[in-house]
């Protein structure tokens, strides 16, 4: 399923319950194709300041914002059959040439945005432990696989090596 008020509402309310209760470790199991950046980020905020440790798994699938959210998580795993998906947002403007321009260079920022939390992850990857880049390099080289292919499509294996992720 994606991303959206009411999954982003349940999962803050469940996260803060259970940081409520316990200080022990959470695990996510996700299976995620995407969806609203706005809720996807609330999603990320709520496990960056989790006082838990949290684990993240993903199952199936992690495309678009469902890629993004697991970035918070102090452990990321996916399993072995799972596929990911990397690309910038999307959207649709029909509205004056000043707010078309103005959602555009809003949407810029939140790509920036993501591109910052990808490459930090890649950063201490096996891939960049082979080559060595800094992470303006390293953003870089994720802008310049999507400009090559709009979706970035990687299966466990490569999603191991580029970000950093852990089979289970």
């Amino acid at each position: 399923s994606g991303t959206d008020h009411i999954l982003a509402s349940k999962f803050i309310k469940n996260i803060d319950i259970l940081n409520s209760i316990s200080s022990q470790a959470i695990t996510v199991k996700s299976s995620n194709t995407g969806g609203d950046w706005n809720y996807g980020m609330m999603i990320y905020d709520a496990i960056q300041r989790s006082k838990s440790r949290v684990t993240f798994e993903i199952h199936g699938s992690a495309c678009s914002m469902g890629i993004v959210i697991p970035q918070a998580a102090n452990l990321r795993h996916i399993s072995r059959s799972a596929d990911i998906m990397i690309h910038l947002g999307s959207g649709s403007v029909d509205s004056t040439w000043k707010s078309s321009k103005s959602y555009i260079n809003h949407y810029d920022k939140k790509n920036t945005i993501m591109l910052d939390i990808l490459s930090v992850k890649c950063y201490d990857s096996p891939y960049n432990q082979k080559c060595k880049l800094s992470l303006p390099d390293i953003k870089q080289m994720i802008e310049e696989k999507l400009a090559k292919h709009d979706d970035w499509w990687m299966d466990a294996k490569e999603a191991v090596y580029y970000l950093s992720l852990i089979h289970i």
